[in-house]
């Protein structure tokens, strides 16, 4: 199991530590250091069956004038 992890997050380090409580064994990808590349994001929603849409934060720090421009159209086929 992979866990994509921000050490600042606290719901990260709440599944970290829920894990190691329960002697599951798991790799640590800091997400931020190490992003998931295009294939990897399509290989993870094809597994989740979900959108896009469905794995992005929408409660975050940004408000609407400050949110950065990101283009995370995912072209299929």
């Amino acid at each position: 199991m992979i866990i994509y992890y921000n050490p600042d997050c606290s719901k990260c380090n709440e599944a970290f530590d829920l894990l190691k409580q329960n002697n599951c064994e798991f790799t640590i990808r800091n997400y931020l250091s190490h992003p998931p590349s295009v294939e990897e994001l399509k290989e993870l929603l094809d597994k989740l069956k979900c959108k896009p849409i469905d794995i992005v934060r929408k409660k975050n720090h940004y408000t609407n004038n400050s949110m950065p421009t990101i283009n995370l159209t995912i072209k299929s086929g």
